[in-house]
């Protein structure tokens, strides 16, 4: 068969099947759901065979003696149509991209691969100043992370590409979870009117935990993630916390395509038609591209508030008015809507820390700061994730709030707050510092935050704590006990137990990483 046939069989077949997507008939194979078959691979009962090439994709390069070539032919196919489409709507999609490449000995057989699809997405995408920028980290070991392209580094997609080919293969251990946290906080260049999209590349096989480092890649304003992986084998559920949304994980070398599609959201009609929610936004003007297109972002999101345009405009804002209007660049007054989004975070607390600074704990009263800054590592901290209040007591009215839900929300502050935690002595007024959380409790307005409160105390209030502990239940409130032990002697775990609710909730300081072990749960969002 010729190959210009081939190619125009296999564009004819991709448009038939995407089609039903979105007008823009952006002509890639579509992702492939994984088939349910296990690969035979030690110690892992979840790894997935990767799926094979569809039939249809198959049969039409069969025969071509050069499958790369006939799939780039119709990948510029591709961004044409989606060039064409962005000219007739008048708009750019500009976009930064950071991508997160697995270079550990896991990966070593399609490393290269992984290389070329990176190549293959920004053969899609308009590299400039001003259009998509990228930026590459690679990693291996919990200690080996390099930013090795900076975001907007290069401004030409061949010496974009050239970089790329040239990136290096690390080789060891795979600890992704290090690896996502790292690329969290190396994207202070970001643009931040436009989407940053993190496109991570792995197996899934990652010796450290990804939970937080996947909660810190949602928690970035404006952001959305992606997982592609090539190989044979993959740990799928792995990749799944990644991505938060197994649609946005994308199995196999063909699916380049459907990821630029993906990122480049704006360039679907739903952008324009679809019948949301109204509110109120402040029009600015909005600044065009060398080739007097709009540059809109895609789309703005603000405190969770995403705009979509009914114009040719940028704006911004928030509230709650049924109905908006404003006036376009053209000093015409029209119609705009705003879309409330939910929280990319899948699990959020609300946790108030309750330190007994008693003078019976005058020896081991930084045993419990420090076990709370442990916790405090294991949950995302961010105002829109898990949230922290302080509290500290010892005698009568001297329980004081150190920090509320609303206060400090960053987690390296919030460690050193803890940390610099001044002993008080005195006697051990336990309700009177449950009644303080009681009331940050309910001046919190978050009714989508699971309540927990954890109290750290030997357990011989000289107050009745029933009746805080009552109005904590009322609020929907779970409390945990950690016991701290007086210097040899025992704590008072029945006063702990009843506190808690359940002997289960009650931990002695000695055993606390049985606590974390169950809290937070990343699985179930348990308190």
């Amino acid at each position: 068969m010729p190959h210009q046939h081939v190619s125009l069989l296999l564009t004819l077949a991709t448009y038939c099947v995407l089609a039903q997507y979105d007008s823009v008939q952006f002509a890639s194979p579509p992702a492939q759901e994984p088939s349910s078959e296990y690969a035979q691979v030690s110690g892992s009962p979840e790894v997935l065979r990767a799926p094979p090439t569809p039939k249809w994709v198959q049969e039409a390069v069969e025969g071509s003696g050069n499958n790369e070539n006939v799939v780039t032919d119709d990948f510029a196919a591709v961004m044409a149509n989606m060039n064409q489409v962005a000219h007739s709507l008048g708009i750019a999609c500009p976009i930064d991209v950071v991508f997160i490449l697995d270079a550990t000995s896991s990966v070593k057989g399609v490393f290269d691969s992984y290389l070329t699809y990176i190549t293959k997405v920004i053969e899609g995408l308009e590299i400039s100043d001003v259009q998509d920028r990228v930026g590459v980290v690679v990693f291996s070991s919990a200690k080996k992370q390099k930013l090795k392209i900076k975001l907007g580094e290069f401004n030409k997609t061949s010496s974009l590409v050239d970089a790329v080919r040239k990136l290096p293969f690390f080789s060891g251990v795979t600890s992704t979870g290090a690896a996502l946290k790292f690329a969290a906080k190396v994207v202070d260049n970001r643009r931040e009117d436009v989407v940053l999209n993190f496109v991570v590349l792995t197996d899934g096989f990652s010796y450290d935990i990804v939970d937080e480092g996947a909660g810190l890649l949602h928690s970035v304003p404006k952001s959305k993630v992606f997982v592609a992986s090539l190989g044979d084998s993959f740990l799928r559920s792995e990749l799944e916390t990644i991505a938060g949304n197994p649609d946005n994980i994308f199995f196999g070398s063909t699916t380049y395509a459907a990821v630029v599609k993906n990122m480049k959201k704006c360039l679907t009609n739903q952008l324009f038609n679809e019948d949301i929610e109204t509110s109120t936004v402040h029009f600015v003007k909005t600044p065009k591209d060398d080739q007097g297109r709009y540059l809109i972002p895609t789309p703005i999101i603000t405190e969770n508030v995403v705009i979509h345009f009914n114009d040719h405009i940028e704006g911004s804002g928030s509230g709650d008015n049924p109905r908006g209007k404003g006036i376009n660049n053209d000093g015409q007054e029209m119609t705009f809507v705003v879309k409330k989004l939910p929280t990319k975070v899948s699990c959020k607390y609300d946790v108030a820390l309750i330190f007994d600074a008693s003078g019976s704990l005058v020896h081991n009263y930084e045993i419990q700061l420090k076990h709370a800054n442990d916790l405090m590592d294991r949950l995302l901290i961010a105002p829109n994730a898990t949230r922290v209040a302080v509290i500290e007591f010892a005698g009568k009215r001297r329980a004081r709030v150190l920090n509320t839900f609303d206060d400090v929300t960053e987690k390296g502050a919030l460690k050193k707050l803890i940390s610099q935690t001044q002993f008080l002595s005195g006697t051990t007024y336990t309700n009177e510092a449950i009644k303080k959380a009681v009331g940050l409790f309910k001046e919190t307005k978050r009714k989508d935050a699971k309540r927990v409160m954890i109290l750290f105390t030997d357990g011989y209030s000289a107050d009745d704590t029933s009746e805080g502990i009552s109005e904590l239940k009322k609020l929907g409130v779970t409390v945990h006990t950690v016991g701290i032990t007086i210097d040899g002697m025992r704590v008072n775990i029945g006063e702990l137990e009843e506190m808690a609710g359940s002997p289960k909730r009650f931990y002695d300081a000695n055993m606390f990483s049985r606590l974390l072990e169950t809290f937070p749960s990343p699985v179930t969002c348990s308190p």
